[in-house]
């Protein structure tokens, strides 16, 4: 029994009516560890609620999902509170600037491991931090790292561009509509830059108009702090995107 199985093992149980919870039980013994593992960490609670992604609908019934997104929203919630107490405490006793900027946020080392989620996880996840009372301008960095690996890669070149396959661009669409939805509102939240790229990719993918008029709402604001490149759309015809750097293969 270890993460990567714990829910296939929980949801099997359920399927094969093994509902007698003595500890002898596959079910007692599944939520056992479930219950001592799962709650620990991030980590565990991400690679449990990634497992159980296909297994709906019974992951869902017997509350694998929502466990692990409430697990992973507390324990992010009460991470963000102490990085902020760290970081007012460190202003209360005069720490200068330039020392002030490099104590990296916490949250870093855990919003990479919420990048492996399913769109609609992701989304759920984030709705629970905030819930919970995290600070909506504060997943700028997360939304950031998740669109750079689920939407790297798009690229167009004149009449011999490269077509992706219409389901992978219908799913990278319904990312990136859902990424846009969730953008923090504050702002200098994230960057004229990534805006400019989210904007690029939406013209690609041909998201809704909400989606891009969205989009060029939140540039217009930071048009101030822009710079050319940030600026410049290709035209349809000659489209090159790329959030993040791809391997050679």
């Amino acid at each position: 029994m270890s993460t990567e199985n714990i829910a296939f093992l929980r949801c099997v149980a359920e399927y094969l009516e093994m509902t007698d919870y003595a500890v002898a039980n596959l079910v007692g013994r599944t939520e056992a560890y479930f219950s001592e593992v799962a709650i620990k960490s991030i980590a565990v609670a991400v690679t449990i609620l990634h497992s159980s992604e296909n297994l709906i609908p019974i992951a869902e019934k017997v509350k694998l999902m929502s466990r692990c997104i409430d697990t992973i929203a507390y324990i992010a919630c009460k991470d963000n509170q102490f990085s902020t107490s760290v970081r007012a405490e460190a202003g209360i006793n005069g720490l200068t600037s330039s020392m002030f900027s490099n104590l990296k946020p916490i949250v870093d080392w855990w919003s990479e491991d919420l990048t492996v989620l399913r769109i609609d996880f992701f989304q759920r996840v984030l709705i629970a931090m905030m819930g919970r009372g995290f600070k909506q301008y504060a997943l700028g960095p997360i939304l950031m790292l998740y669109a750079q690996k689920s939407l790297r890669c798009l690229e167009i070149f004149g009449k011999g561009r490269k077509k992706i396959e219409p389901k992978q661009e219908h799913e990278k669409r319904v990312v990136l509509e859902t990424i846009v939805g969730l953008l923090p509102r504050e702002k200098n939240a994230l960057s004229v830059s990534f805006l400019s790229m989210l904007l690029q990719a939406a013209i690609y993918l041909q998201t809704t108009i909400a989606c891009r008029l969205d989009l060029e709402k939140r540039m217009a604001l930071q048009l101030g702090q822009a710079v050319l490149d940030d600026l410049l759309i290709p035209s349809q015809g000659t489209l090159y995107l790329m959030l993040k750097p791809c391997s050679v293969l």
